[in-house]
């Protein structure tokens, strides 16, 4: 049942079959007259070919070297034999080339199963409500440090030990400065586990982005990033037009947010009465810090 399938779905398999039965036939009968032709040549007999068509040949003086005379079906059988015999080889070889393709069979059964296809329908995308991930600074909950007043004196505390353990300075925080801007992060339990803020120049133009800290408990998870983002953005917001800030430790991940290399002395002009500047010079320290800026333009609040 196979060879029939494959004949029917490969009709020109008979066609090429059959062309290259022919072939070798006709190869055969030229290749059998020729050993005659040799062999009367040599013997200096006539040769009779048995099955062959009829054909003779003569030496120039009229003696014949060979003749041939139709005695028997021997060609015809055996051309029909050797185009048969083809047909099914070459039919064979295609229909297990066929089967043995696990591909083509794959193709075939998911193409027989396959379903109608569906019609598509547009859809209207809907806003989905923002998920807090633990970890993440949600800038809402961020609780601003009052500075200038004895009601946040635990707050303060708590943040200056915090800002200690993370190993930044804790300038100013004993100071009270309008400039000063800084920010908390609780958790479930009340623990600060993130704190981010800037100090403004006199006239507004400059922010120090400082005390962005994480708790180890939240690294990983973007809230370096969150807390970073809102300081930035608070500062823009509040009229700076460049941040700068000092880091040794922590350049790669300024540079993310655009910060590049600054001279420090160009930070020390721009935010001279700010509380690190002013701590850095006191102590020497200056010329060993790094420091970093980045224009805000891009985080302007646009007019409506």
């Amino acid at each position: 049942m196979s060879h029939v399938v494959g004949f029917l779905r490969a009709p020109g398999t008979l066609v090429g079959a059959a062309l290259l039965a022919s072939a070798f036939t006709l190869a055969t009968a030229f290749l059998v007259a020729v050993v005659a032709l040799a062999a009367s040549w040599l013997t200096g007999e006539r040769l009779a070919i048995p099955g062959a068509a009829s054909w003779s040949a003569s030496a120039p003086d009229g003696a014949p070297l060979v003749e041939a005379a139709v005695t028997g079906p021997v060609l015809p059988v055996a051309g029909l034999v050797l185009w048969a015999g083809t047909t099914v080889a070459l039919t064979r070889r295609r229909v297990s080339a066929r089967a043995s393709d696990p591909h083509r069979r794959r193709r075939r059964r998911l193409d027989h199963h396959a379903p109608p296809p569906r019609p598509i329908t547009p859809t209207i995308p809907h806003a989905s409500p923002t998920v807090q991930r633990p970890g993440r600074i949600d800038p809402v909950r961020l609780t601003p440090v009052c500075l200038r007043g004895q009601a946040d004196s635990e707050a303060l505390a708590e943040l200056r030990a915090f800002l200690t353990t993370a190993d930044l300075t804790v300038a100013g925080l004993d100071s009270p400065s309008p400039h000063l801007h800084l920010w908390v992060e609780r958790d479930a339990t009340g623990a600060i586990v993130g704190s981010t803020g800037f100090e403004l120049s006199a006239d507004g133009t400059h922010a120090l982005v400082r005390s962005v800290a994480v708790a180890p408990t939240v690294r990983t998870r973007g809230a370096g990033t969150d807390l970073a983002r809102h300081a930035l953005t608070e500062a823009a917001a509040a009229g700076a037009h460049t941040a700068w800030l000092f880091s040794r430790r922590s350049g790669p991940f300024w540079q993310k947010f655009g910060f590049a290399r600054a001279d420090r002395d160009a930070l020390a002009a721009a935010l001279p009465d700010s509380q690190q500047v002013r701590l850095f010079r006191a102590t020497g320290q200056l010329h060993r810090e790094i420091a970093w800026s980045r224009p805000l333009g891009d985080l302007h609040p646009t007019a409506p």
